[in-house]
């Protein structure tokens, strides 16, 4: 219990800003989220995801003093609002949260984007895995990015000659090099690479988790 009140106490400092504060917002605001921003900077917390194996039985998030915060049933009548994470699509099983903190016992995790509302998850509810943003960026379905400012190039290099970006065309994510994603198009099943974070940690490319 103290460790969960130490680390909100330190989430707090990391993110509270003035007339910002981690707290519930009565009135969040509302968003699709799919694709997910690429205004994100990526830590080595990762994310944590609702596992292929969830059977629609009632999920818990909790506040920092281990009260439960919401429950509820993930499926296509899932409609809260205050419930707005880095990645969310009921009729696919999607749901995605940034991990920006743990304890021996729990995850912390935004549960809202918009307004950076942070609460936890149990660590025992299997129903939820945690997953390194390389593990879960080659388990989306495509990826996209800006042509322009982070083009194709044919091998993991900013000196390296650019490769043509082939418009309407979907790009698998096939592997990682450190801060370079390897990617497959859909129409001519040419690989070529391109940076997925920068040098500062932030993410350069948006994630679709279906076509």
């Amino acid at each position: 219990m103290a460790s969960i009140k130490y680390l909100l106490l330190t989430l707090t400092c990391l993110f509270g800003l003035p007339n910002k504060q981690v707290s519930v917002s009565k009135r969040p605001a509302v968003s699709e989220l799919l694709p997910v921003s690429s205004k994100i900077i990526v830590n080595n917390k990762g994310l944590v995801v609702l596992s292929d194996a969830y059977n629609y039985s009632t999920l818990r998030i909790y506040n920092a003093d281990n009260t439960t915060w919401k429950s509820f049933k993930f499926n296509d009548d899932f409609n809260d609002k205050q419930i707005q994470p880095f990645a969310q699509k009921a009729d696919h099983g999607v749901l995605v949260f940034r991990c920006v903190g743990e304890t021996a016992t729990h995850y912390a995790v935004i549960v809202s984007e918009p307004k950076h509302v942070v609460k936890y998850i149990r660590k025992v509810d299997k129903v939820f895995i945690q997953q390194s943003w390389q593990t879960h960026i080659l388990h989306v379905f495509s990826v996209e990015f800006d042509q322009a400012e982070n083009p194709l190039r044919v091998s993991a290099n900013v000196t390296a000659p650019i490769v043509k970006y082939e418009k309407d065309a979907f790009y698998f994510p096939v592997k990682i090099a450190g801060d370079w994603l390897l990617v497959k198009s859909e129409n001519s099943n040419s690989k070529a690479w391109v940076r997925w974070m920068d040098e500062k940690g932030q993410l350069l490319i948006d994630l679709y988790y279906e076509a």
